[in-house]
């Protein structure tokens, strides 16, 4: 678990004010050779839309600007996060997975941890990042380190855990827990790896992503979520072998979907199992969830309405199972929104 929250703000600041125009990078040469897994958020089709507008762009910009130090990168540097950011491309795959081995009660306590890779496209500028870099970091308070990765630097910052970033070119800007995946990215840049991604469906849709979406959602079966370790017998002595879960391992070929922010909400996603009585079984379990998830967002709307209009959308979820495929389906007006607000 990642514990950011307390410097969340800081960082986005120290991330965000820090941007020139230029043009769109191509995210497939950057990602992960194995990544199974993609969410890509469409930061300006969101900003655009007029629910965005009409509920959250005013609370967001006082949020950032109520944030002293948040406040002073933006304010210097003349930069609108909420204009300069245009897609957040985050990315799973198994080698940001590792197993981390403590001691609890002289015990050896195996986990299973797992990574981030983030890869956020907009209009940066390189030269200002790196000079800037050391400057921000002491104003907001965040530990920095600096890594060499041949003639490229990786920057280290400590937010509870290590965050590795990196400014890939003045469109894109890396992020990772992860450092070996990070120094990989560079090395790609400066030419020393090349990209060659193993999944055909990560492939094409990374290449050619709608641009009237808000978030869309693909995980291929092979999706990692876990490793464990398993004890086995080589040549008569006992080694431990790493296991690796994932969404075949549950029975599941695929996961896609998108979920589209206009003036209401609507999004669908599905996914697809090697049986159809597995599916039957996934989909009732996914509506006693959504009944669960739908109680506490309701509880938590009675203090904030900015929850209110993806309480309504949670409400409006319709699941149905068909031969080996769960869709899942919801839709709520701006009309229904409204209603809910008043």
């Amino acid at each position: 678990m990642l514990h950011f929250h307390r410097l969340l703000l800081p960082f986005l600041g120290f991330l965000l004010a820090l941007a020139l125009p230029v043009q769109g990078a191509d995210l497939d040469k950057f990602l992960p050779n194995d990544t199974d897994a993609l969410l890509i958020a469409n930061v300006q089709q969101m900003a655009e839309s007029p629910l965005f507008k009409m509920y959250y762009q005013e609370p967001l910009q006082k949020l950032l600007m109520d944030n002293e130090k948040i406040k002073k990168a933006v304010t210097a540097l003349a930069f609108d996060p909420l204009k300069d950011i245009d897609r957040l491309v985050v990315a799973n795959s198994e080698s940001l997975y590792r197993l981390e081995k403590t001691v609890v009660k002289n015990q050896v306590v195996i986990n299973s941890v797992g990574g981030l890779f983030v890869l956020v496209q907009g209009r940066f500028d390189v030269a200002k990042f790196h000079t800037q870099a050391e400057t921000l970091a002491k104003e907001l308070g965040i530990p920095l380190k600096m890594h060499k990765v041949g003639e490229a630097k990786l920057y280290e910052i400590d937010l509870g855990q290590a965050l590795f970033v990196a400014p890939i070119d003045g469109a894109t800007l890396m992020v990772s827990t992860v450092k070996d995946a990070a120094s990989e990215v560079l090395e790609k840049v400066a030419g020393k790896k090349k990209t060659v991604l193993r999944s055909r469906e990560v492939a094409k849709i990374i290449a050619k992503p709608d641009p009237k979406q808000s978030f869309t959602i693909l995980a291929t079966g092979g999706m990692v979520y876990d490793l464990d370790v398993q004890a086995v017998k080589v040549g008569g002595k006992v080694v431990e072998k790493t296991v690796k879960t994932t969404l075949a391992t549950d029975g599941i070929d695929a996961v896609s979907g998108n979920i589209t922010i206009t003036d209401g909400i609507s999004g669908d996603i599905v996914v697809t199992f090697r049986t159809a009585a597995a599916a039957k079984d996934f989909a009732n379990s996914v509506k006693q969830l959504l009944s669960k998830a739908t109680e506490k967002i309701w509880t938590a709307a009675r203090n904030d309405k900015l929850i209110v209009p993806f309480e309504e959308f949670f409400k409006s979820l319709k699941t149905a199972a068909e031969n080996r495929t769960v869709t899942i389906r919801a839709q709520v007006s701006a009309k229904e929104i409204a209603e809910a607000l008043k």
